[in-house]
């Protein structure tokens, strides 16, 4: 199966959907994956708290990224996820790694920027920080 992000392994996507049986049986009866994207993220949207919300959208995005080869869709999944919490970084994570995949590494290194600035892990920070100046040392070079 492939999608914006490169190959994802179809076991990863059977494991992901373990953990969302009601995903599972939705995707089950259609041909149409956009369409249930589009309807979880509705779905999502109108979830309160912030922070679920921003959870719950995020499991949409990665969900998305398996099934879409729409990566700007997954991205701006990934940036509202982020803006409704910014003390969750997994979105940035996830986003980093979709931007790594594509191979925009400016887009890695600002994202890393921004987990950087949000982790309260000293060690992951120091990989954060570690990484941002590999990214700037290579885009330094002719």
């Amino acid at each position: 199966m492939s999608s914006g992000g490169g190959e994802r392994p179809a076991r990863a996507l059977s494991e992901f959907l373990d953990a969302h049986p009601p995903w599972r049986e939705r995707l089950r009866n259609t041909l149409d994956f956009s369409a249930v994207v589009t309807e979880l993220e509705r779905d999502a949207n109108g979830m309160k708290p912030a922070q679920r919300q921003a959870e719950q959208l995020r499991q949409v995005a990665e969900l998305a990224r398996f099934l879409l080869a729409d990566v700007a869709r997954v991205a701006r999944m990934y940036q509202r996820t982020w803006q409704l919490d910014v003390s969750q970084p997994a979105a940035l994570t996830s986003a980093r790694d979709l931007y790594r995949d594509l191979g925009d590494w400016d887009m890695v290194r600002r994202l890393a920027e921004h987990e950087a600035e949000a982790a309260t892990d000293p060690l992951h920070k120091a990989r954060l920080t570690a990484l941002i100046g590999e990214l700037l040392l290579d885009s330094s070079q002719p």
